[in-house]
């Protein structure tokens, strides 16, 4: 008796979970588009447009020109002419793997913003850096590729009141001769 009664209320509740999906589809009808509003305009779809005939947009990039602050005189005392300046000897910067000491991680830009800028003033001499990872923003000091060096580093942060200045693998930026 009881099995039946049970099997009685599954197929009530199977037909009205079926009936339920039924209505819930039938609801979903395309609504009727919305007129336009006066002054305003409809966009026009043109149907025989061929995008190969529109042709090739013809742009060309100039040359780089020799600037004057680019030269220098060679003798001008007695040639007078001027020649291109060698290229520059700046240097290069690449990226490689390395380390840099995370000082804090805070939810607020502003709270972060005043801690770089405390750090920048307390550590004059590495890079400061601003990392967003959601949720944190996240405070980090230095470019170092060997771990020796970060630890120096990371002693220097917890005395100058980073107590939790930790050392983080991260890829550092490099300067190359």
């Amino acid at each position: 008796m009881w099995g039946l009664l049970i099997n009685r209320w599954f197929a009530l509740g199977f037909a009205a979970l079926a009936m339920g999906y039924m209505l819930s589809c039938a609801g979903l009808r395309p609504s009727p588009k919305e007129p336009a509003k006066e002054g305003e305009k409809k966009p026009v779809l043109i149907e025989d447009l061929d995008p190969v005939e529109l042709g090739d947009l013809n742009f060309t990039i100039p040359p780089k020109t020799v600037a004057e602050e680019d030269t220098v005189s060679i003798g001008a005392e007695e040639s007078g002419t001027a020649t291109p300046k060698l290229p520059s000897s700046k240097p290069r910067i690449r990226k490689v793997p390395g380390f840099r000491i995370q000082i804090a991680a805070v939810t607020s830009q502003e709270d972060a913003a005043e801690i770089q800028k405390q750090a920048m003033l307390q550590f004059e001499d590495v890079n400061v850096y601003l990392v967003f990872e959601p949720p944190y923003y996240k405070i980090r000091v230095g470019d170092f590729e060997r771990r020796h060096d970060a630890e120096e580093f990371q002693r220097k942060a917890i005395e100058a009141g980073y107590r939790d200045a930790w050392i983080v693998r991260t890829v550092i930026q490099k300067k190359s001769p």
